[in-house]
């Protein structure tokens, strides 16, 4: 940047803040030169950095907010609300605005909450989120109870577990589950005067669940005939980069050719029942059954030991589950089973429905492909005397699979630590890790 640029830049920082915001914004900006001669470590070092620092100012920011909402100065341009001055004067949108000042109201009565932002832990996302569910009545009361649990935990596992756990605890706190209005079900459609048309919608878990077994049926039908396609036409040099279409073009292609079934289907032709797999445990079901069976309460649901949740790990409400029990037979047939080594070459049966349930997608840090996407791979390879059993079987997607034994380059190493637990790791021989240690104390006082 030139000089002329940064001292002009300097002088907005000291309009807004004073010296102390010029000399932040200076320091910030320094981080970025000499992005070129760093190595790779460096670099990556340095990503997170500007992540941690995200986190950090987001705390701060709060506190500076939470004062100047409750000094009311934004009432001065007549307005009705610190959110709409806020958005107004800072050009942002209304929801972006909104999610600041809740930020600033409720995370101080998140104490536990507060200090895994301030101090880096968790990520602005879900900050917000547990800010959004203080707001809420039903929701408010009980996170103040279990928020250093829930913070714990978040420091535990990555983003998408921890929001399903998130989601699971807030069905244990409220069994009906989402409220009328709440849940997420509706659907956009635009045409746009050249032709094309804009889908954007909700959906809720089942009827989601419904839609991309669809959807991903057909995707799948879709990919497989563009390889061949192209495999005719490159041979061994067929790559997934050379089909005709990207995987989102592909989808969009699926989603025009479900319409075309759906229209295709004769009057009156009994729709075929879609595979909905809820997992759950035995005194849940139990509970389930009675509850709906005499009239009583819905069962609460024990955060720690109770499981209510589709095949993909889709928290559900015991509402939503007692409707499937009512609309679908219930297969009992996975419930305490044991299965032992099999003499196939591959998981099929039985022994791939164990391994679905166990793993539930991609075991590779970081993937999360579902379970019906992924390849049942020996962690020992057969060749190496690895049997077809529960405990040498992982879910990996096609291509983490691959890097275990690729046809060229560098090879990943994959190593059983326990009968649900593994260990990856890089070429070099170092782990990857499983989760986020951003904002951990790595032996001293200094972040990351």
């Amino acid at each position: 940047m030139a000089e002329s640029a940064v001292s002009a830049v300097s002088a907005v920082s000291e309009q807004l803040g004073g010296a102390e915001v010029a000399v932040a914004e200076a320091a910030i900006r320094d981080l970025a030169k000499q992005a070129s001669t760093l190595d790779d470590a460096s670099l990556a070092a340095r990503a997170l950095g500007f992540e941690y620092l995200r986190r950090v100012l987001a705390a701060t920011e709060a506190g500076v907010m939470a004062a100047w909402d409750a000094s009311q100065e934004w009432a001065l341009d007549g307005h009705g609300t610190a959110k709409t001055a806020l958005a107004h004067r800072a050009g942002l949108a209304n929801t972006a605005a909104g999610d600041i000042i809740r930020r600033a109201r409720k995370l101080p009565r998140l104490d536990a909450v507060a200090a895994a932002l301030t101090q880096g832990r968790i990520s602005v996302t879900l900050a917000d989120m547990f800010c959004r569910t203080a707001a809420a009545s039903r929701y408010g009361p009980a996170l103040e109870n279990d928020q250093d649990m829930l913070v714990s935990l978040a420091g535990e596992l990555n983003h998408e577990d921890f929001c399903r756990a998130f989601a699971h605890w807030k069905r244990c706190v409220d069994p009906d589950g989402p409220q009328p209005g709440e849940i997420a079900g509706e659907l956009q459609v635009y045409k746009h005067p050249d032709g094309r048309v804009t889908v954007r919608g909700d959906l809720d878990a089942i009827d989601g669940a419904t839609f991309d077994e669809a959807l991903h049926r057909i995707e799948r039908e879709l990919f497989l005939a563009e390889w061949e396609q192209a495999k005719a036409q490159w041979g061994d040099q067929i790559s997934a980069d050379r089909l005709a279409r990207s995987p989102a073009q592909r989808r969009a292609a699926a989603l025009a050719e479900m319409a075309r079934r759906s229209q295709a289907v004769p009057e009156g032709a009994k729709a075929p029942e879609p595979l909905i797999v809820v997992v759950t445990d035995q005194q849940t079901i139990d509970a389930v059954i009675e509850a709906n069976e005499t009239g009583g309460p819905l069962p609460t649901l024990d955060f720690e030991t109770s499981v209510c949740e589709l095949l993909d790990r889709t928290p559900i409400s015991v509402r939503q589950l007692i409707d499937l029990i009512l609309l679908s037979p219930i297969d009992r047939s996975l419930i305490a089973i044991t299965v032992g080594p099999s003499s196939q070459p591959s998981f099929t049966g039985r022994l791939r429905r164990v391994l679905d349930l166990r793993d539930r997608y991609c075991r590779w840090p970081g993937c999360h492909q579902p379970a019906q996407r992924c390849q049942g791979d020996h962690v020992t390879p057969r060749h190496q005397g690895g049997p077809t059993s529960l405990e040498n079987g992982q879910l990996l997607c096609g291509r983490h699979n691959r890097l275990k034994d690729p046809p060229h380059g560098p090879r990943f190493e994959v190593t059983r630590t326990s009968l649900e637990e593994f260990c990856y790791r890089r070429p070099d021989g170092t782990p990857i890790p499983t989760t986020s240690t951003l904002g951990q104390s790595h032996g001293g006082d200094d972040p990351p």
